[in-house]
């Protein structure tokens, strides 16, 4: 109720929710409504708790997320393909698709400056990945077994950095220490403005499951 009359005092007649995912900011959005604004959900992901690995209990969680899709009168996606996972939980026509943008501002203009920034080695290939550290969706582990491999014929060394937090940091630290891959891999935690620094990377990775 706290929050329903914080809304009832803002003169915007629209709410816009930024939501990682739909279960994210969901009381935000039932204030919204009870307050009498337009909802729009600004949504970068929408799997299904199977994709996700998550236990859906028989079928419960899905139900309730789907009941949290009819919340919001509009959605903005960054995909075609997130536009139908929306779609798989709500027929609707109020879904547009706005790539996310990248601004140059403040980026920096060479590798070696971008590299000095971050204390990267300039004699190294450098492989980063950027994200929340989470082996269900985003698959650092299965990464980390293919530059293993790879490792071993390249003509110059490797360093493969971890920018990110998440519940499998812990996990990802510990098969590095096990596997004996301390020499060539490090985390450099949470990373503010990561496109400033992609022109100190050889390459970025998203791995994914």
């Amino acid at each position: 109720l706290r929050l329903k009359g914080r809304f009832s005092a803002i003169p915007a007649k629209t709410v816009l929710l930024i939501q990682g995912r739909i279960e994210n900011g969901t009381l935000g959005a039932v204030a919204a409504r009870l307050a009498g604004k337009r909802v729009i959900s600004y949504l970068p992901m929408a799997h299904t708790s199977k994709q996700m690995g998550r236990d859906s209990y028989f079928g419960l969680r899905e139900w309730v997320v789907k009941l949290q899709y009819f919340l919001p009168h509009a959605f903005v996606v960054i995909s075609q393909s997130v536009k139908k996972q929306v779609l798989h939980y709500r027929k609707m026509d109020a879904i547009e698709v706005v790539s996310n943008p990248v601004s140059d501002r403040r980026v920096f203009e060479t590798r070696p400056d971008a590299r000095s920034a971050l204390g990267l080695d300039s004699s190294h290939l450098v492989l980063a990945v950027i994200g929340r550290i989470d082996f269900r969706q985003k698959g650092q582990d299965l990464l980390l077994a293919a530059v293993k491999n790879i490792s071993v014929v390249l003509d110059r060394p490797i360093q493969v950095v971890f920018y990110g937090e998440g519940p499998d940091e812990d996990r990802l630290k510990k098969i590095v220490e096990d596997d004996g891959l301390l020499n060539f891999v490090k985390f450099g935690g949470y990373l503010q403005g990561g496109a400033r620094y992609l022109r100190a990377f050889d390459m970025v990775t998203i791995p994914s499951r």
